[in-house]
């Protein structure tokens, strides 16, 4: 048998995972309805989701909890199986009476919510995977089970790099993360996917024998993004990885030799992302009577519109001004002290590609504008790819031991 190219074997996969979302979001809504919502009765009894936008840890704007996406999350698991199998599966229906989101969830258990829309254009993973959840425990016990999960993930990511990379890659990445209040975001259905997305990919690229198939795992976060996330930070997905490629390329390569590896993997995530995204909207478009193209492109062309008496610049600002400044500039000097103790210019190739990459989440905020002022509360936390990669640039002209 012959084999395929490349291309075809990553087409190939592409088209796999998109078959698997389908078969995931189908089994997800063929689950028993009675323990799913009994379980979303029990969180509301004990009153776990209060108000769409609590803070947690901190008072301040940037430790915001979204149990506003939460609950629509809860709300959709609640009437999964409500329509036909493929309508449900695909289409996404929610109630609406209510204002807070919280509210319309209370509302729909106790009967009084019997309007409902669809929000067909995302994939909502996370729904799938709540359903999933909501048969054995409520959601105060899934936000345990992520931040114990989560927190687990991230010692295996540090010990992974560490062993194979040293001490310093893994500060970067863990100031970074913390820079962004990743803690607030493990107790969320609806922030964490993106952080554990990334970490698994950048962490997978540590690995030796993923030598060789760089592409393949970026085509993977790229479209396991579009599967779960909700525009909360996609580009960590693309940006954290590329970090960890860079770090472990040869450090002999030329400037463009390496500017070639970092544009084909971020091609690559991004036709699997946009790919994933167009999969359902086209899947969804021949399930149900909407024209779920023309509702995607008109938010598309909403959230990457020019706001009102703002600018694109403004965006950028408004999502810089949420860094914990000091604590950063702290940070920043601590690297280059460390990298001045051992200096060597040999690697200023990675380190100049390390300063493209932390351009990314800038690029993204200029293009969508409406979305990352709107919502910089969250989008802010696509930054931990430009704090890790200027980390990293620094870092990386610290001669090896």
């Amino acid at each position: 048998m012959k084999k395929l190219n490349p291309i075809a074997r990553l087409a190939l996969l592409l088209v796999l995972l998109i078959v698997a979302y389908s078969l995931f979001a189908i089994g997800a809504c063929l689950l028993p309805d009675e323990p799913v919502k009994r379980h979303v009765v029990q969180t509301l009894e004990r009153g776990d989701l209060q108000a769409d936008y609590p803070r947690a840890i901190m008072p301040r704007s940037e430790c915001q909890l979204d149990n506003y996406t939460d609950a629509l999350i809860l709300n959709q698991a609640y009437l999964c199986s409500r329509d036909s199998l493929l309508r449900s599966a695909f289409g996404n229906s929610h109630s609406t009476i209510g204002n807070a989101s919280t509210e319309v969830l209370a509302n729909l258990v106790a009967g009084h919510a019997e309007a409902t829309d669809r929000y067909a254009r995302y994939w909502h993973g996370s729904t799938f995977v709540a359903r999933c959840l909501l048969l054995a425990l409520d959601y105060t016990a899934i936000r345990y089970l992520l931040y114990f999960v989560s927190s687990l993930l991230f010692v295996a990511a540090a010990v992974v790099v560490w062993r194979r990379a040293g001490w310093l890659p893994v500060v970067a990445a863990a100031a970074a993360l913390l820079a962004v209040r990743v803690f607030v975001a493990q107790f969320s259905l609806q922030l964490l996917p993106v952080v554990a997305i990334a970490v698994v990919a950048a962490t997978a690229l540590a690995l030796p024998r993923t030598r060789g198939h760089e592409q393949a795992v970026m085509l993977v976060a790229g479209s396991l993004t579009a599967f779960f996330d909700l525009l909360t930070a996609p580009v960590l997905t693309l940006g954290l990885p590329l970090c960890a490629a860079i770090w472990f390329m040869p450090n002999d390569t030329g400037l463009r030799r390496g500017l070639r590896h970092v544009a084909v993997l971020t091609a690559v995530w991004a036709v699997a992302y946009v790919a994933t995204w167009a999969a359902k909207w086209l899947i969804a478009s021949l399930v149900l009577p909407d024209n779920v193209f023309a509702d995607a492109f008109n938010t598309i062309g909403y959230r990457t519109s020019d706001i009102e008496s703002w600018s694109r610049l403004d965006a950028i600002a408004v999502n810089l001004k949420v860094l914990p400044w000091s604590y950063l500039l702290l940070i920043l000097a601590a690297f280059v002290v460390v990298a001045l103790v051992r200096f060597s210019p040999r690697r200023w190739v990675k380190s100049l590609l390390f300063v493209v990459v932390a351009l990314l989440p800038y690029a993204w905020y200029l293009m969508a504008a409406n979305h990352s002022y709107l919502h910089s509360w969250f989008t802010y936390r696509a930054q931990a790819v430009s704090v890790c990669a200027l980390l990293l640039a620094v870092g990386a002209l610290r001669t090896e031991n």
